[in-house]
């Protein structure tokens, strides 16, 4: 059989009754039939499902265990196969954490390809890290938490693993959105009226609380106010940019209206 074909002989996944055809090789197939014929049966359980397992097992087993593998398709012989990749028609959802490449996988080969090649680079200094080995008693070893070092500072990184280049991690996320790309934060103009003092109801949200000066709230403004030098009677037009942000963020004593 010419190496430009796919050999496929006695397909008995699910629907498939011993099938055996020949298909070409790059080139656009369309596979047609009524519902229950078996297309889904002969391109994703047996041609795909079969090319992704022959690729999976020339990984590690180390690196098999972050690629999820299809059941075994039933066949007695299939030849002139390539690694496969498969777009399934399913609904998709508006997750933010779905992307192209965590739909079609591809996001999961991805991660293992930097793990295994990839070469960090320190986040101060830009400098290429080196790897690091604990030596003891006269001989190596591969206990050392941190193999990869600076060699201009002190920043060090434990071994590359997938899991570092997920934004579905929290090894790999990004510490300000969590991986999700967007933030969601208070906007300053809904939330001050510029004209009016704290204690007038500058803090839009709360105008309607009926808070007195003795609440906590009010209380804990005061002391803010005097570690930053403005009072609740004045108008928030006149604190500074710094005054009113201290109001919104907070600082290390009072956690601030931005949680």
């Amino acid at each position: 059989m010419p190496e430009n074909f796919i050999k496929i002989r006695g397909a008995r996944t699910h629907n498939l009754k011993n099938i055996s055809l020949d298909l070409p090789r790059n080139q656009l197939i369309v596979v047609t039939g009524l519902s229950g014929s078996g297309k889904s049966s002969l391109a994703f359980d047996t041609i795909y499902a079969e090319g992704q397992r022959r690729y999976v097992e020339s990984l590690s087993a180390y690196a098999r265990q972050f690629v999820g593998l299809m059941d075994k398709a039933d066949f007695d012989l299939i030849e002139g196969l390539s690694p496969a990749i498969a777009i399934d028609q399913r609904t998709v959802g508006n997750n933010p954490r779905s992307t192209v490449g965590t739909i079609t996988e591809i996001y999961d080969y991805l991660r293992l390809l930097f793990a295994r090649v990839g070469w960090p680079y320190c986040p101060h200094c830009g400098k290429r890290l080196k790897k690091t080995e604990k030596k003891g008693k006269g001989k190596k070893k591969n206990d050392n938490p941190y193999p990869y070092a600076c060699p201009e500072c002190s920043f060090v990184l434990p071994e590359l693993e997938p899991r570092h280049f997920s934004f579905n991690s929290n090894y790999g996320a990004c510490f300000h959105c969590g991986g999700l790309g967007t933030r969601t934060e208070i906007d300053p103009e809904l939330v001050f009226n510029l004209k009016l003092s704290l204690l007038q109801g500058a803090i839009k949200p709360l105008s309607h609380a009926n808070l007195t000066q003795n609440s906590a709230l009010f209380t804990q403004l005061k002391e803010l106010g005097d570690r930053y030098g403005f009072s609740l009677e004045t108008p928030l037009s006149s604190l500074s940019a710094a005054q009113r942000a201290a109001i919104l963020n907070g600082d290390k004593l009072w956690v601030g209206l931005n949680t």
